[in-house]
């Protein structure tokens, strides 16, 4: 049965996937230096079964390309079209001007932890945010 075309904006993510996979979201996320609001969608399964990840925390951590160390939890929401968190479809929202340069960030992980605080299993995922001259200019006169 193929996926639904509105589902494919969902980047499917196994929390009991081999343990040397690295997801690559190029094609979902379009986050650039000094965006807010920012988000990546999830469908998080476990076992190939939609997870129900209500109660849950989601831990970002990573280095971007300044050698910057990074980590925050994650909003984890259900608020836009076709989201549920009772079958693991979510949206996570990064934190306002998380993203402080462009480029590939060194490295960039996701951490689930479930309500009970046991983190379930961590992702590894490429990064790349894109530059922004208005941003880079902020704060100064032309």
């Amino acid at each position: 049965m193929e996926t639904l075309p509105k589902l494919k904006q969902y980047i499917p993510v196994d929390l009991l996937r081999s343990q040397d996979e690295t997801i690559d979201i190029a094609d979902s996320f379009k986050g650039r230096v000094g965006d807010i609001n920012s988000y990546i969608k999830l469908w998080v399964h476990s076992n190939g079964l939609g997870q129900d990840v209500r109660n849950w925390r989601v831990l970002f951590f990573g280095t971007d390309p300044e050698h910057s160390d990074f980590r925050s939890y994650l909003t984890m929401a259900d608020d836009q079209k076709l989201d549920s968190q009772r079958i693991g479809r979510v949206t996570l929202y990064f934190d306002d001007n998380l993203f402080q340069v462009g480029g590939k960030w060194e490295e960039a992980y996701l951490s689930f932890i479930d309500p009970d605080g046991n983190v379930v299993s961590t992702v590894n995922f490429n990064l790349v945010v894109q530059g922004s001259n208005f941003y880079a200019r902020m704060g100064q006169h032309s």
